[in-house]
């Protein structure tokens, strides 16, 4: 571990690669469980070779750019006095790194989860997911048939991406929120209600439509 100030923040700095893989990885797959030592390994994993990917594009600007770029071997022999010397094309450059390197690594992970045979490789996911995540292109509709026979559907907004199928989950649905008793005959739409929050321990069926845009018409 770095023993002074700077050093510490070098440290933190060379490690926002894989903490803004992970922050974004977290939205693109179902949400699992994991250990802080396989976490940790993957933040470090990640950061380690997106870093080296882009000291090696620098090293390719300084070759054959020098005068727009740092001086690689001055900075490294000397880096307090290059610095000093340099404040703000240092400051400059160091922060033109992180970024690109945050930039990359959010990149990686924004990458769809691949497909093999119809179904993704990711694995654990929930039920859930995969009803939800079939037609990615599409709006989804859900119907929800709760355990006292009543019926709540509406279009889907957000849900619990756990891969634990419990019933501490919550899914929420938006737009026109359309309800039938559980003796009623006729769902209904109710009135003044834009969103509606279910839990997955009161849902008995739940049913998914997929409605994708309609291609324009050109005349």
């Amino acid at each position: 571990m770095p023993s002074t100030l700077a050093g510490l923040v070098l440290f933190v700095a060379l490690l926002v690669p894989g903490y803004a893989y992970q922050r974004r990885r977290a939205r693109a797959v179902p949400e699992r469980e994991h250990t802080a030592f396989t976490e940790t390994l993957s933040v470090v994993f990640v950061s380690v070779v997106v870093d080296w990917v882009v000291l090696a594009a620098f090293a390719f600007l300084a070759h054959f750019l020098p005068r727009a770029t740092l001086d690689p071997a001055r900075l490294l022999d000397d880096p307090n006095r290059y610095a000093a010397d340099h404040f703000l094309a240092v400051v400059l450059w160091s922060a033109a790194f992180l970024a690109v390197a945050a930039l990359l690594g959010h990149a990686l992970a924004s990458r769809p989860p691949q497909r093999f045979g119809g179904r993704l490789t990711e694995a654990q996911q929930s039920a859930w997911w995969l009803a939800f995540h079939e037609h990615p292109d599409a709006t989804v509709h859900v119907g929800c048939i709760l355990h006292d026979g009543s019926y709540v559907a509406g279009i889907l907004h957000s849900y619990s991406r756990a891969s634990a199928e419990h019933g501490d989950r919550d899914l929420t649905l938006r737009g026109e929120i359309t309800y039938r008793t559980a003796r009623g005959r006729v769902a209904a739409a109710l009135p003044n209600v834009n969103l509606v929050v279910l839990s997955a321990r009161d849902i008995a069926v739940l049913t998914v439509t997929y409605v994708r845009p309609q291609p324009a018409v050109t005349e």
